[in-house]
């Protein structure tokens, strides 16, 4: 059946496409609902290993290379981003 066809129940004339709004709008609602709190949950945790990444990278000791130069070593901070997703 096409929506905006009436059919009768119990001898009263029912839209079809009313019929499906209720669910629509819970299934909308639901839909929305459960997007905010993902999303929320998902920037608390990048946010939160982008702290403890920035952290150990800084904690990192110099390294000195063989020409003399030094250079910072991230292996915690790249361990600890590769942990976090």
């Amino acid at each position: 059946m096409k929506s905006g066809q009436k059919i009768q129940i119990n001898g009263t004339p029912f839209d079809i496409g009313a019929a499906k709004f209720p669910f629509t709008a819970t299934a909308f609602l639901v839909g929305a609902i459960t997007s905010i709190i993902s999303g929320y949950i998902g920037m608390r945790i990048a946010v939160y290993t982008n702290t403890r990444t920035t952290f150990q990278c800084c904690k990192g000791a110099w390294l000195e290379r063989g020409n003399g130069e030094k250079i910072k070593d991230l292996k915690d901070g790249f361990f600890t981003a590769f942990r976090g997703g």
